[in-house]
């Protein structure tokens, strides 16, 4: 038997079903280095594992009890459907409100970005591990002063969003975060 050099060893050749995974999970960096970002540096391969657990939809926020990390960027899940909802057919948090009352509490990272918001429901503001909440791209006009009640948050992203100012008890409770992410106030 002759050796075989590595030159000539036969090169692994990757699948279109790996190349969509490697795309997939790259595709799903984004809350989650906000997550890393604020709690500390998790190694490469732990971070492929807990991609996995980012839930994406309402649904099935609504079927995972023990979530802690949930991304509804430009999500359809918050357009009302409730025909009874001044808001019907509008960004609208009401199922987003159920959900989170239900299955909130080991919530760390929260993405609403790009949703057309304007308001945020009172939940929100209660969930005690909510690390990072991201808030960018919607039309919220002023930061809510029950922020300063969230004592585990480290990372507010409100960029894109048409804020003319912060009261004063917001703006000391967001000088003591990890980062800030926003537009320049107006």
């Amino acid at each position: 038997m002759v050796p075989v050099s590595d030159d000539e060893a036969p090169q692994k050749r990757s699948s279109p079903l790996s190349a969509f995974r490697t795309a997939d999970r790259y595709a799903r960096l984004s809350c989650e280095k906000r997550v890393e970002a604020a709690t500390g540096v998790v190694t490469e391969g732990a971070m492929a594992n807990r991609l996995y657990q980012v839930v994406r939809s309402l649904l099935e926020a609504n079927r995972s009890p023990a979530m802690k990390a949930l991304d509804l960027r430009s999500s359809p899940d918050l357009q009302c459907v409730n025909m009874m909802c001044e808001k019907v057919g509008e960004a609208c948090v009401c199922r987003l409100s159920r959900v989170l009352e239900k299955n909130g509490q080991e919530l760390r990272s929260l993405c609403l970005a790009d949703n057309k918001l304007t308001q945020l429901p009172g939940v929100v503001f209660e969930l005690p591990n909510l690390q990072v909440l991201d808030l960018s791209g919607n039309a919220l006009h002023e930061i809510p002063e029950a922020v300063v009640n969230m004592k585990s948050l480290k990372v507010l992203d409100v960029t894109g969003n048409p804020i003319k100012g912060v009261p004063k008890a917001v703006a000391k409770q967001l000088y003591g975060l990890v980062e800030i992410r926003r537009d320049d106030l107006k």
